[in-house]
Parts: structure tokens; C-alpha cells; sequence
């Protein structure tokens, strides 16, 4: 683009001072990024970044023909002898300083961008009594193990629910060997003939269990019964317990609780199931009631991210800097006072912006997008809780 085709599109006159333009410009920046806060979203990053991009280097090579010009104008003016290795200096690290321009601008956008994302999800979401929430960073621990408790209950329960189904299907089985064995040897003595049985199911020793049905097979039947029928009876009890056994044993890890110890009937997987249930609705009453205050803290968070980015400089500052360096190339430097003040204000500014200070935007990004992640997993989560 030629420079007065780039001074037309910004709006100026094709003689205008590069001061003017770089204001102009940076003004026009300002207003694309203003208005990609206000209409934030996630679909657009890419072509937002592309578009800041593409703005600053239009802007960047008018201003290198801009200085080849000025250097052509003013090629019969004597430089003083100290200026040479200074322009040299600047000359060096324009790439440099272009490109960390360019990635401030990127992360000043990205901040107001994660910011407008985050205020449209606030709209989003109903007002709660988050004024009187107090957020502290013990709050956003504890949010965090709510969610993972919740996302761990969830799972759980869909475990136990298998579990429950499982047993209801098979569970009829031991019933109909419990009742046998009572009809056969006694009321009295059923629970203690079955508690060695019991305790092998439970534990996952299966071996036990099958021993401990031998045995009380092996036990002396009611006088009541006669010889034919207490065979028919052990049979049933032989049948039934194998039945379940084989079952357990097939599904043992489904069945299995948190202290490895075996569900052995429906109504022992409801009681958990209960308590889970309670416990999963007090950690989504947290989740809906900090999901709005998390926000606004966030938000506050990148605001002081933003104050963070401003100590490295500004859209304009970074300009007017950038500016002043173009010309000190562009434009003689007479005597060792405009030498001196090149080198201190401008030189040594630059130097030590690329020696250290724009790493700080590297390391804001990398924050942006944590805190956007963080966001996201709340949004789902939320979503989740709300649905």
C-alpha cells in the first residue's frame, strides 16, 4: 500500500505528519477494539487478531517509507558523529519492536474481548444474591472441589444405578434361598447360617462364600421335614446361592463401593444413592450461587491484568514511542544534545521494553487464557446445574 493510499483509508490528508497518522491510527485501533469488546465472541478471535494484524502492518510499512523519504529529503544535513551507531542501533531492532507492538495490541484486545464474553454470559444468567457473597480465594477453592465433587457424584450415581439394577435382577435369588433355608432349619438359625456366606460376598471372597454354603448344607434339617423333601429344599438353596454368587462374582467391580466392600442388595445401594443425591444438591446450590460472583471476579481479574499491561505502556504511548524512534533515523540528530536525548529517551527506552518488559505480555496471555478456561469449565458446569 502506498504511504498516501494508507493516509486516505485513515481518513487524512496524503501530506499529513506521521505524528498525525500514528495518532489517527491508533485511534482507529482503539475503535475496532472497542467495538469486539462490545460484540465479544469465541467464533471471531481469529479473525479479530487478523484484522489488528493486518491494521498495524499497513501502518508500519508507511512509516518505513515515511523515514526512507525524510532520509532522502534531508540527505545534505550533517549528522553529529555520535548519531551514526545510534540510528544503526534503532535500525536493528525495528522488526523487533514491531512485532511486540503488535502482540501488546493483541493482548490489550484480548483482554477487553475476555471481558465482553464475560459480561454476556453474566446477562445471560438471572440475577442472584451474589452482593452478599463474599469472594476470597478461599471461595474459588472451594468452587472448584464442588465441581469436581459434583462431577465425581455424577459418576457414582450412574455407577449405583447400574449397581441397583443389577441387583433387583438378581437379588430375588438369595431371597428365594434365604426363605429355604429359614423354612428348613429355623427362623433363629437363618441369620447365623448365612452370615459366613454373607461375609464372603461381601469381601469378594467367593471361595468363602461357596465354602460357607457347603457347610450350612451340610447342617442338620428340622425334625419336620423328611428326608425327600429337606434334599428338594437343599437343592433350591444350592441352586439360588449359585445363582447369585456366579452373578456377583461376574459383576464384582459394578458392585463394588467405595471401600471395595460389595452390595449385596437393592436397598443398600438406595441408601447411598440418597445420600449422594443430598450431597450432589447442596454442591450444585453452590455452584448456581457463586456462578455470577465468579464472574465478577473475573472480571475484576482482568482489569488488573489490564493495569498490569499498562505499566509495560499504552496503544498510544508504544506509538508515540515507536514514532519518535522512526524519526530519529528519518531525521537529522545535529548536535550532542539532540544525540544525548535520542539515545536516553528513546534508545534505552526501546532496549530495555525488549530486554525484559514485553515479556510481561507473554506471560498476561497465558493468563487471559486461563482465566477464559476457567470460565468455560464454569459456564458448563453452571449449564449443567441449570438444565
Amino acid at each position: 500500500m502506498m504511504q498516501q493510499d494508507f493516509l486516505q483509508v485513515i481518513g487524512l490528508k496524503d501530506d499529513a505528519d506521521i505524528s498525525v497518522a500514528g495518532t489517527r491510527f491508533v485511534e482507529c485501533v482503539k475503535e475496532y477494539i472497542g467495538h469486539g469488546e462490545k460484540t465479544a465472541s469465541k467464533d471471531t478471535i481469529a479473525k479479530e487478531e487478523t484484522d489488528v494484524t493486518t491494521l498495524y502492518k499497513s501502518f508500519f510499512p508507511y512509516s518505513v517509507g515515511w523515514a526512507r523519504q525524510e532520509r532522502e529529503k534531508n540527505i545534505k544535513q550533517k549528522n553529529h558523529p555520535n548519531a551514526a551507531k545510534l540510528k544503526e542501533k534503532a535500525a536493528s531492532v525495528i522488526d523487533d519492536l514491531q512485532n511486540n507492538i503488535i502482540d501488546f495490541a493483541l493482548c490489550y484486545m484480548a483482554i477487553g474481548r475476555a471481558i465482553g464474553i464475560i459480561n454476556a454470559e453474566m446477562k445471560r444468567s438471572p440475577e442472584s444474591d451474589e452482593k452478599e457473597v463474599i469472594w476470597t480465594s478461599e471461595t474459588g477453592v472451594m468452587l472448584s472441589k464442588q465441581r469436581k465433587k459434583r462431577a465425581q457424584l455424577l459418576e457414582d450415581n450412574k455407577r449405583l444405578q447400574q449397581a441397583k439394577e443389577l441387583l433387583e435382577q438378581i437379588y430375588p435369588r438369595y431371597a428365594a434361598a434365604e426363605k429355604t433355608v429359614s423354612e428348613i432349619y429355623g427362623a433363629d438359625q437363618t441369620e447365623k447360617l448365612l452370615r459366613s456366606y454373607r461375609s464372603g460376598l461381601r469381601t469378594g471372597d467367593f471361595t468363602k462364600a461357596r465354602r460357607a454354603i457347603e457347610k450350612l448344607l451340610a447342617e442338620k434339617n428340622k425334625f419336620a421335614f423328611d428326608k425327600k423333601k429337606a434334599e428338594v429344599a437343599k437343592n433350591k438353596i444350592q441352586a439360588e446361592t449359585k445363582s447369585y454368587t456366579d452373578f456377583l462374582e461376574e459383576h464384582q467391580e459394578v458392585l463394588s463401593g467405595r471401600d471395595k466392600k460389595l452390595f449385596l442388595k437393592p436397598i443398600e445401594v438406595d441408601i447411598i444413592l440418597d445420600a449422594n443425591l443430598r450431597e450432589l444438591a447442596q454442591s450444585e446450590a453452590f455452584i448456581k450461587k457463586y456462578f455470577r460472583p465468579f464472574l465478577k471476579f473475573q472480571i475484576e481479574s482482568l482489569k488488573h491484568l489490564r493495569n498490569k499491561l499498562l505499566v509495560v505502556g499504552s496503544l498510544e504511548s508504544l506509538m508515540t514511542l515507536y514514532i519518535r524512534m522512526m524519526r530519529g533515523i528519518a531525521e537529522p540528530l545535529t548536535d550532542v544534545k539532540a544525540v544525548r536525548l535520542y539515545e536516553s529517551e528513546i534508545i534505552e527506552h526501546v532496549m530495555y521494553l525488549l530486554g525484559g518488559q514485553f515479556q510481561e505480555v507473554k506471560n498476561i496471555n497465558a493468563r487471559i487464557q486461563e482465566i477464559l478456561h476457567d470460565v468455560n469449565i464454569s459456564v458448563q458446569g453452571y449449564e449443567d446445574v441449570k438444565a
